[in-house]
């Protein structure tokens, strides 16, 4: 009678919680990285809570304290440490909290409220949220956990079973230390709070083979077994019943066959066993009775359509295997296929990223190239103005040489009769003639002339310079405006004196290798300026990928998984210790130390550089770039040839010039002859000889003039001629200049359009590639997971059948014998269970709790690893 009462009572108790364990365990089976301690613990952590879920603070008509403790212990479960983490649920929304704690070190961890103590009570200035604190204790547990270890059947330290193999045996034993008094059947009896002990831990199947559990589930999912058992330390004594009757779990055993053992950490969790029963579930209510019966009929019937469920899961799981390789045929197809489509689209951006650079650079020339090409404009205007001025000066210069040479011929002509007078003279003086020739009024005639023509070569050589200075400075204008367009700048000014080795520097300069040379150096200075401005951008993308690379370093080093660390960064902290919070936090502060580092520092300064090295030269290799050197040196070759014009045409405007200035200075020397010549005449008589040979010199010398002044006639008309054509040039040169500045502010408007076309195609290409990254990544994990998902359907179809055969045994074993069991006396228990209740409602705080707050609390054991050296 006993032993049905009890199986039946205890099934209507525990049944949910042990059934939780085997149902909710299948959900963990897809759990990834066996090597993250951190994760493997965060997995079985949730595991066991989803048994004893506190409600939520959201729509509350009521006050709550919700704690969990977190026992630090070691790997025997001896405690080390107590950690308190008290959630204050602010359901109606008081501006201040009223807590009792026996907590030290209390700190805000979830916000910055604060609070005032007094003693034992906390005040909490709230202003209507939930308060999050946290603090140590050194108060005794409720339930003390020990476990011990056996290999070959030998109880073995922890510690010294790192690395060894065999046949091991983890037992957890459970000690409630929590009792109460409460009346039964007229009788004070001391009664255990019902707690639910369950502990977990994640086994390598490279280490653990043949594993078995005592009073729990091992679920395996190919890689690693979740191993899951619990116990309800005191219930048996609470019921008092034999063992013998009902063996009631008070410890979980787990063994296995290990090779180098190592595990990295058990978890505990301890909770309530009544805490989320109505207050009004006390068995011995009629309605309860009642209630109950209704309930196992439905049990009876749920359990009858739970076999054929499963009969049919197993059907179509078994139909599921033999289609998955069609399935993972699919995905490899669809994988393959995406990459493809990544690489092509990988291929667009980049294209598009270098027409957009491209475009830019087109742009921004056809501005610089529209201003030249107005400054041209401007400048062969000014030019064509001066090549009309010279023009009409070198009409003048011809004009007046041609009245020097009439001139001229007129002085030879006096000269010869002069020769032919003074010959005449010296004629009648040798023959004793009576009469003898005024010679006085020849003389002054002769000086009277040579006076008017030296009176004049002042003028001539003034308005010979000013011409050649009016070339000069034309030249000048011209050169520096061209030298300008070109990049280049005038030394010096063209004078008399150095226009010949100023013009033959300048060519020297403007040769193709020297243009060549300047042009480059020129279009390296402004992509190197340009590229500069974009420093700190480069600086910011190098600084991103080198941190990226400090954060693996650390994360490696640390031992925490990449995945989970980045979860919580990115915000998902529900349900996270504060233990890994603190891990995070240390991962983040090491990655900070080594950013901040010199050494990282000087490699980030350095990949900068080198970058910012490697754009310049891509830049200078652009199409753009070597165009504009090209044109530039082609422009230099034009400046060369228009160089060696110039200095052709200055150098025949020098030789005319210097011409006139030796026939002037002739003119000076007869002048001054003649005055000699005058003052002397009264000695002319005496001395007709001498005479005659001076005025045949005289003679020689005009012919010399005039054959000098015939040059330089016949110099004045090509010059006349070369100044008409170059006026003619630049005309021709203005009118397509115009058509030139009309074209590049065409060009101007469609390098801005073909920019912006561009900008857009990058942006469109861009994104392109990432929704092709995302598909291949999530196409190429879908590929990689087809053999697990091959292995999973397969042990998904065993587990169908094992669950099939399962469901026909518990039917048998257990559901039917609790119907008949059911008909019997339940009488004799009914008091000691509602005792029990009560008991479990009457705990529900391991601090402390005012009276006008409800409470749940939970006890969460970490032991330590136990892992190699090597490990």
């Amino acid at each position: 009678m006993k032993n049905r009462e009890l199986r039946m009572k205890l099934l209507a108790l525990g049944m949910a919680g042990a059934m939780t364990i085997s149902l909710c365990g299948c959900g963990t089976e897809t759990t990834e990285d066996s090597s993250a301690s951190a994760a493997e613990a965060a997995a079985v952590t949730e595991l066991l809570t989803q048994t004893s879920a506190g409600s939520s603070a959201g729509s509350m008509d009521h006050n709550e304290k919700e704690e969990t403790v977190y026992v630090i212990v070691g790997a025997d479960g001896s405690s080390q440490k107590v950690i308190v983490s008290d959630w204050l649920k602010n359901g109606l929304g008081d501006d201040s909290l009223t807590d009792i704690t026996d907590l030290s070190d209390i700190k805000n961890v979830k916000g910055d409220e604060t609070f005032a103590q007094s003693g034992s009570n906390l005040t909490w200035d709230a202003a209507g949220n939930d308060i999050y604190y946290q603090g140590t204790s050194t108060k005794k547990l409720p339930v003390e956990v020990k476990i011990t270890y056996t290999l070959d059947g030998a109880e073995v330290n922890p510690d010294s079973l790192a690395g060894k193999s065999g046949h091991v045996v983890i037992r957890f034993d459970y000690t409630n230390n929590e009792k109460t008094t409460a009346t039964i059947d007229g009788k004070q009896e001391e009664i255990y709070i019902p707690f639910l002990a369950m502990s977990g831990m994640m086994l390598d199947n490279d280490h653990f083979s043949n594993i078995e559990v005592t009073n729990g589930k091992a679920i395996n999912d190919g890689e690693r077994t979740l191993v899951v058992g619990y116990a309800l330390p005191g219930m048996q004594e609470s019921l008092d019943v034999e063992k013998d009757d009902i063996d009631l779990p008070d410890y979980v055993e787990v063994e296995a066959d290990v090779q180098d053992f190592t595990l990295a950490t058990t978890l505990t969790l301890v909770a309530n066993a009544t805490a989320n029963l109505e207050d009004s579930d006390h068995i011995s209510d009629s309605e309860n009775v009642k209630d109950m019966e209704d309930k196992l009929d439905d049990l009876q019937d749920a359990t009858d359509k739970l076999v054929d469920g499963s009969q049919a899961l197993y059907d179509g799981v078994h139909t599921l295997l033999e289609k998955s390789g069609e399935l993972i045929s699919g995905v490899n197809q669809l994988a393959d296929g995406s990459q493809t489509l990544k690489d092509g689209v990988a291929t667009l951006d980049n294209g598009a990223g270098s027409l957009k650079d491209g475009t830019t650079t087109l742009k921004n020339g056809a501005g610089t190239l529209n201003d030249g090409m107005e400054s041209l404009h401007d400048g062969i205007i000014s030019v064509n103005q001066g090549a009309g001025e010279l023009k009409n000066g070198a009409g003048s210069l011809k004009d007046g040489l041609s009245d020097l040479s009439s001139g001229t011929i007129s002085l030879k002509d006096g000269l010869d009769a002069l020769a032919s007078g003074i010959n005449t003279l010296n004629t009648g003086v040798n023959e004793g003639s009576s009469k003898q020739p005024s010679l006085t009024e020849g003389a002054s005639e002769l000086a009277s002339g040579l006076g008017e023509l030296s009176s004049n070569s002042d003028t001539l050589r003034a308005g010979a310079k000013q011409v050649f200075q009016s070339l000069l400075d034309t030249a000048n204008t011209q050169l520096k405006a061209q030298l300008s367009a070109a990049g280049m700048t005038l030394d010096q000014d063209l004078t008399m004196e150095n226009y010949d080795t100023v013009l033959e520097g300048l060519m020297d300069k403007v040769s193709a290798d020297s243009a060549y040379k300047m042009a480059y150096a020129a279009a390296k200075a402004k992509v190197q300026e340009a590229v500069e401005a974009q420093r700190s951008t480069i600086e910011a993308g190098v600084t991103a990928a080198v941190r990226e690379s400090v954060t693996s370093e650390v994360l490696s080093a640390s031992g925490m998984d990449a995945e989970v660390y980045q979860s919580i960064k990115s915000g998902n902290t529900e349900g996270v210790s504060e233990e890994v919070l603190a891990a995070v936090a240390a991962v983040d502060a090491a990655i900070d130390a080594q950013m901040d580092s010199e050494e990282i520092q000087a490699k980030i300064a350095s990949a900068t550089d080198s970058k910012i090295s490697e754009l310049v030269d891509q830049n200078m290799q652009s199409e753009d770039v070597q165009k504009q050197i090209d044109a530039a040196v082609k422009t230099a070759e034009s400046s060369g040839s228009a160089l060696a014009s110039l200095k052709k045409s200055l150098d025949d405007y020098n030789t005319f010039y210097q011409g006139l200035v030796d026939y002037t200075e002739g003119v000076d020397t007869a002048y001054t002859g003649s005055e000699t010549l005058k003052a002397g005449v009264g000695t002319l008589a005496s001395g007709t000889k001498d005479l005659k040979d001076g005025v045949g010199l005289l003679t020689d010398g005009s012919d010399a003039l005039v054959t000098g002044s015939m040059q330089l006639s016949s110099g004045s008309c090509a010059l006349f001629d070369g100044t008409s054509t170059l006026y003619d040039g630049t005309q021709t040169l203005l009118g397509g200049a115009e058509q030139l500045l009309t074209g590049s502010g065409s060009l101007v408007s469609g390098a801005a359009q073909l920019a912006s076309g561009a900008s857009s195609l990058k942006s469109g290409t861009s994104q392109l590639l990432s929704g092709a990254q995302t598909l291949a990544d999530g196409l190429n994990t879908l590929k990689d997971g087809g053999s697990q998902l091959t292995d999973g359907v397969t042990q998904l179809d065993d587990g169908a059948q094992q669950l099939a055969e399962g469901m026909n045994e518990f039917k048998t074993e257990a559901i039917d014998k609790l119907m008949d069991l059911y008909h019997d006396d339940l009488e004799g228990l009914m008091d000691r269970f509602d005792a029990i209740i009560d008991a479990g409602r009457g705990y529900n705080s391991f601090t402390g709790l005012t009276d006008n707050m409800e409470g749940n609390v939970k006890f969460v054991y970490r032991t330590e690893g136990i892992e190699s050296d090597e490990n």
